[in-house]
């Protein structure tokens, strides 16, 4: 399988062969596959694991607290406060999100409470117009 990162390629060729990054930007990301070998048109077939992970669990904190020669207990507090930050971070996303729905949910109700006037205002004229237009062509005819 070729995989392709910021114009880096790499060729996973083993069963346990992984690509992993890590991006400083939050975003859309594309992930595309591609196979080198003769098997992809065949009855074969074919099985592939992906697994992505974000935030603070796609960081491996033993790796993390060996480079940086700091304690285990360390590494797990730095580990602990990211997974704060990120919680943080995602109920202020969820806080705004939220004000987003309830804005839009009283614009609506705001429309639908006007358009129900507007269409009470117009049957109550229509029934107004009828009933002095029937009451105008019965005294035209002198039925009344």
């Amino acid at each position: 399988i070729n995989a392709e990162y910021m114009g880096t390629q790499q060729v996973l060729t083993k069963v346990e062969d992984s690509l992993s990054f890590v991006s400083s930007a939050a975003g859309p990301y594309t992930i595309c596959f591609e196979t080198t070998g003769p098997h992809w048109y065949t009855s074969e077939k074919f099985k592939m694991h992906l697994q992505i992970d974000a935030g603070t669990d796609a960081l491996d904190w033993g790796e993390e607290a060996t480079k940086s020669h700091i304690s285990e207990l360390h590494a797990k507090v730095k580990e602990l406060k990211a997974k704060i930050n990120e919680i943080v971070s995602e109920q202020q996303y969820l806080k705004v999100r939220e004000q987003r729905f309830r804005e839009t949910s009283d614009s609506t109700y705001e429309r639908i409470w006007m358009f129900a006037i507007m269409q009470l205002t117009i049957l109550v004229g229509t029934a107004l117009w009828q009933s002095y237009s029937l009451k105008y062509f019965l005294r035209a005819k002198k039925l009344v």
